[in-house]
């Protein structure tokens, strides 16, 4: 059966207590997070076959992270454990006006091991049916290693198997032009498009999203969606447009919902849903992930899809 494969850095994310800055907050609770992560814990949970490649450190932390993701049951048998790296954490900062996430990865095993991950990737017996998502975060982490997985992605592709791609960028990690130079280039690899509105202003340097959808046609892909927050999301398959509003109604962290989204249009993909469905279906996973605290503990399984959707009608009592 196919699988969702990802690779990536897993952190442990520590949420506050309280909404206001760090320097006042004195409890929080742990959790398990990665963009690449979210996505295919989403998967996961919708019953699709994931395989997630990471390295995580030889510390409680890492351990925390192994049995989170075997408790998701993918396949963890690329997860590594590492010597001398540390497991890379986050603390969310909540303020109303200073929201900010605070990441300690200087030693992440992921970073300082990239090509030897890359190396795992690679060497992984891809099926044409896969399908391998790719996230901007990781790009960014292993950016001086990015020659090598460019490579490792056009031998992937050749197999037949679907790259699916969010440039999720984050400018802390990676100045725009390396940006840029990196998500053209993948762009041209490119089968699934997850982008965000403002993330393809910033890649194609203007601020029009009909003229954004424009520049994308050069590149052929065969699946557009764009992401546009409380504006709902955008798709494009076969040079028709499609559009679908938001469902958010309680939204309680936003963190994750991209990711969300993400493992939604990938769920839809290998149903074979059309369009409209695979953005009925991507919206309503992120809205039910944003409306509760954390990156990943909103995303829902496939009955309680199916309850979210109106298939099933939930016994509450």
């Amino acid at each position: 059966m196919s699988e969702i494969v990802t690779v990536g850095e897993a952190m442990v994310v520590f949420n506050p207590t309280k909404d206001t800055k760090l320097r006042y907050v004195d409890q929080f609770f742990k959790s398990v997070a990665g963009a690449e992560l979210n996505t295919v814990v989403g998967c996961a949970r919708l019953g699709m076959p994931t395989r997630y490649f990471t390295y995580l450190g030889n510390d409680e932390f890492g351990h925390y992270i192994y049995k989170f993701l075997n408790s998701e049951r993918m396949d963890v048998s690329n997860v590594k454990f590492l010597d001398d790296y540390p497991t890379s954490i986050n603390f969310k900062q909540n303020d109303m006006f200073f929201k900010e996430t605070f990441y300690y990865r200087s030693q992440s095993p992921v970073i300082h091991h990239s090509e030897k991950l890359i190396e795992d990737v690679a060497n992984h017996p891809f099926k044409s049916d896969d399908i391998f998502h790719i996230s901007g975060v990781f790009l960014a982490l292993i950016r001086h290693d990015f020659e090598y997985f460019y490579q490792t992605v056009i031998h992937i592709r050749n197999k037949g198997v679907k790259i699916s791609l969010d440039p999720n960028l984050r400018l802390k990690l990676w100045d725009i032009e390396e940006v840029r130079h990196v998500m053209l280039r993948l762009f041209n690899l490119t089968d699934i498009l997850l982008a965000g509105e403002e993330e393809l202003e910033l890649i194609f340097d203007q601020n029009d999203i009909d003229m954004n959808i424009s520049s994308l046609h050069q590149f052929n892909i065969e699946s557009v969606f764009i992401k546009r927050g409380e504006n709902g999301a955008i798709g494009i398959k076969a040079g028709k447009q499609y559009t679908i509003g938001t469902f958010a109604k309680n939204v309680v962290d936003t963190v994750g919902g991209g990711d969300a989204f993400n493992a939604g249009v990938l769920y839809a993909f290998r149903e074979q849903f059309s369009m409209d469905e695979t953005l009925h279906t991507a919206s309503v996973i992120a809205a039910r992930n944003i409306s509760v605290m954390g990156d990943n503990e909103g995303l829902p399984t496939q009955d309680e899809l199916n309850a979210l959707m109106g298939f099933t009608k939930r016994i509450e009592r």
